[in-house]
């Protein structure tokens, strides 16, 4: 491994192969601005743009926004990386359910791929609506600031 590995190195040569390999690959696709999102199912979009610019990946499922992944140079050296999703904001909290088993799958494969420098250690999913199920399919970190401070205003 070359240390001073570039960020999109690390995206095409790890992060991209580790996606399309899983037991339920993801399918890759550049973002751009026809890409009717509905029908994205287990895609990877790259360069989805945000508020605070472009992500490396932006992973769809049934049409809804699973979660982000941005890949850092090698040489940045994560200690300890975070994987996270929130799940649908309403509705039936069990609803989230298939959500945050994908994203237990993408944790693992992650975790299993033994990543020099890289220790996966957070898996963050739920909110206060659906932190409960997010921790009996292996969230370590739930954000529940509506539990504790009331609804925002």
């Amino acid at each position: 491994m070359n240390p001073e590995e570039s960020k999109w190195q690390t995206r095409r040569d790890r992060i991209n192969g580790k996606l399309v390999s899983l037991p339920q690959p993801w399918k890759l696709v550049k973002y751009h601005p026809s890409l009717n999102l509905a029908q994205c199912n287990r895609h990877a979009v790259e360069e989805f743009p945000t508020d605070n610019g472009p992500a490396d990946y932006a992973l769809f499922v049934r049409g809804e926004l699973l979660g982000l992944i941005e890949a850092k140079k090698v040489s940045v050296g994560s200690q300890n990386v975070l994987v996270m999703t929130m799940g649908p904001f309403e509705g039936n909290p069990e609803e989230a359910r298939p959500y945050f088993k994908i994203t237990k799958q993408l944790f693992e494969a992650f975790k299993a791929s033994g990543l020099p420098g890289v220790e996966m250690t957070w898996l963050s999913m739920g909110m206060t609506n659906s932190y409960r199920i997010a921790i009996e399919e292996g969230a370590n970190m739930v954000r529940i600031g509506t539990k504790i401070f009331g609804p925002r205003s």
